[in-house]
């Protein structure tokens, strides 16, 4: 992240410029094409998916001259080195995708390191904040993005890797409130305070096919349980 939490410091800024450096040189549209053939849609920041209609600015144009231009301003003429992790979870193409990026990264001069550990013996480095590196990780989609929020925060179980004092605040007010339009303004806060700073990035959000053949009943109806998740979910 930054060795000073301070955004106006210089630290600051050279952490969001490479982060953001590293985003702009993933051709997220091509992942889409050839590894999900067409079935899915790119997605820039992380628990937003199916929230789209309330935000489309959020998106990292592919452009790895740009990246490259940005990590010598940064300070990295010369790219590092970092380890990857595909956190293997059941997603479609999540390995596959997680070596493109590695490909993507390298191509503007990032040394990658591919460590593949069962998802098992990763995730309690995440938990006690030991893992030093990146993941491909995936996630179901949320109700509520501030839901997938509560991973950000300095007192969750679980670590994302990205936490700030200001993004507590914003995370724990949010979580608070009970009125639909309090929740959806604290929501757009917590994430837009997340992309201005680059700091949990998507891929792309797959599709969900269902299988259906003809032994299925004709007149099924759904149950009272079924009815209830069916309108939860909506």
């Amino acid at each position: 992240m930054s060795c000073d939490a301070d955004r106006v410091s210089e630290e600051w800024a050279e952490g969001v410029q490479v982060r953001t450096a590293m985003n702009d040189a993933i051709e997220r549209q091509t992942l889409v094409d050839e590894l999900l053939a067409g079935f899915g849609r790119v997605q820039s920041v992380r628990d937003w998916m199916g929230h789209d209609h309330r935000q489309g600015d959020w998106n990292y144009e592919y452009n790895p001259e740009l990246a490259k231009q940005m990590l010598d301003e940064a300070g990295y003429p010369d790219g590092f080195e970092i380890t990857l992790t595909p956190a293997i979870r059941g997603a479609p193409a999540e390995v596959e995708s997680c070596h493109a990026v590695a490909n993507y990264w390298e191509q503007i001069g990032i040394t990658v390191k591919i460590q593949n550990l069962p998802y098992a013996t990763l995730r309690p480095e995440l938990i006690t904040r030991n893992y030093n590196g990146i993941t491909c990780l995936t996630v179901s989609s949320r109700l509520s993005p501030i839901i997938g929020a509560s991973n950000y925060t300095t007192d969750s179980t679980y670590s994302y890797g990205p936490h700030h004092p200001i993004l507590d605040e914003y995370i724990w007010d949010t979580q608070q409130q009970v009125e639909q339009s309090a929740i959806e303004a604290g929501e757009l806060k917590v994430y837009e305070f997340i992309w201005e700073n680059s700091m949990a990035a998507s891929l792309y959000v797959h599709d969900g096919l269902w299988p259906a053949g003809p032994k299925i009943d004709p007149i099924w109806e759904p149950t009272r349980s079924q009815t209830f998740f069916h309108r939860f979910i909506e």
